[in-house]
């Protein structure tokens, strides 16, 4: 099995990140991506960072430093809340934090959970989470000044936890166009979004209180993913509802000002079948023009819907509104979508094979949902670093280098062998030029 880590109450996703870099180019004229050998160790980048490390996020700064953030965890079984800095050649970054690596100070038999991380104008990290220091999980956010330290001015001694009364857990987070932190995740088994100013303070402006919820089931839903659009401020936030004994992909749609954004769907809200059964969004994406790409799992596959500005499936995407892409396996699952400049959708995750292994897996696809038979020949690109289980949870792009985060181990049967793992590629968004005349 896999290592044990907290999920939600009725669905477990093992997914042990650990973070490998490779630098792969893509160009449109050339299907074979070529690994960077100069980045990391033939191309990969695998850190060992204490016990079992595991990467749920990663976000790179203006100097093209990649931060890695998740879990690490020790011979007590406990996670610890953290994010460990690498240079732009895939080396650890000594100069921050603490030979490397900020862990956020736990109370003792607690286990914290980083999920999230995202840089802002000044350089400042944040890093979102949750906590059961108290008598369960809280949402905690953090923030550090650029060489590591905890930054005093927000929060508490630079530290925000919000307490509202049940399992609260945050997966998700993002910055808005004024700094603002948006939170997303689960309060009492629901979606919950909060807003935080600046300061790490509730934003009033906000659902009144700065935290809104959503019941997209009557029993259980739970936000994964969270996007705010750059065109009106709307928040868009993905994830899935348990409805009539399975699982379907969720979406969630609220105003600037916290309030149900009726305009998608009817009521801001959706719910939608795709498969038999565990279908799971954990990704988002909101265009410029307001539609929407979810992007997960389904039934074992690569799985993406494309929404319009009103919620409803865009039957012009892929088959119906809908694609469906079998790499390996029966356990192919999505964690990341980006939209690149030039309109193509990057799709990254894991996938397994006939064999016992799992790899990082990336599929890439025109803007109308068709894979790029440009890319790797096929549109699917498959990374192995230790021949066992490697899986890709998160991607940050700067102009077209593509950083891809996940995990990787040489024996996930046994504990302490997850190390964090980053791969990363070029890719040619500029057309080609036309041919001669």
């Amino acid at each position: 099995m896999l290592a044990p880590r907290k999920t939600h109450p009725l669905l477990a996703r093992s997914l042990e990140p650990t973070l490998s870099f490779e630098l792969l180019e893509v160009r449109r004229l050339m299907s074979a991506p070529e690994l960077n050998a100069a980045f990391g160790s033939a191309g990969q980048a695998i850190v060992d960072i204490s016990g079992d490390d595991y990467v749920y996020a990663t976000a790179v700064d203006s100097s093209g430093r990649i931060y890695l953030a998740g879990t690490s965890t020790d011979a007590d079984g406990l996670a610890d809340m953290r994010v460990t800095r690498l240079n732009a050649d895939g080396s650890l970054d000594t100069t921050f934090a603490s030979s490397g690596s900020f862990t956020l100070p736990a109370t003792a038999g607690s286990s914290d959970e980083a999920r999230s991380v995202a840089i802002d104008a000044s350089g400042r990290i944040y890093l979102a989470g949750f906590s059961d220091a108290s008598s369960s999980n809280d949402f905690v956010v953090l923030r550090l000044n650029a060489d590591g330290s905890l930054d005093s001015s927000f929060g508490s001694s630079g530290v925000a936890t919000r307490d509202f009364g049940a399992n609260d857990q945050v997966f998700a987070m993002t910055l808005d166009a004024a700094g603002r932190v948006v939170l997303a995740g689960t309060v009492a088994n629901h979606f919950a979004v909060v807003r935080l100013n600046t300061d790490g303070s509730n934003d009033t402006s906000f659902s009144s209180d700065g935290l809104a919820t959503a019941n997209l089931s009557t029993t259980f839903d739970a936000a994964n993913a969270v996007a705010v659009s750059s065109v009106d401020g709307s928040i868009t936030v993905a994830g899935y509802a348990l409805v009539g004994g399975g699982f379907d992909f969720a979406a969630l749609r609220l105003t600037s000002d916290g309030n149900f954004d009726t305009t998608f769907s009817g009521d801001g809200m959706l719910t939608l079948p795709i498969g038999t059964n565990g279908d799971v969004a954990n990704a988002v994406a909101v265009l410029t023009d307001g539609s929407t790409l979810l992007a997960g799992s389904v039934s074992g596959d690569f799985a993406m819907v494309k929404l319009t500005p009103g919620g409803a499936v865009d039957a012009s995407f892929g088959s119906a509104g809908t694609v469906l892409t079998n790499i390996g396996g029966n356990s192919d699952r999505v964690f990341a979508v980006n939209v690149l400049s030039d309109g193509r959708i990057l799709l990254a995750g894991g996938a397994g094979n006939a064999t016992a292994s799992h790899d990082f897996a990336l599929a890439l696809y025109s803007s109308a949902g068709v894979l790029d038979s440009e890319f790797d020949s096929d549109g699917i690109l498959r990374v192995d670093f230790q021949g066992n289980f490697d899986e890709a949870t998160a991607v940050a792009i700067d102009n077209d280098e593509v950083r891809v985060a996940g995990h990787t181990s040489s024996d996930y049967a046994n504990p302490f062998t997850f190390d964090a793992a980053v791969t990363s590629f070029s890719i040619n968004l500029t057309p080609p030029p036309p041919p001669p005349p």
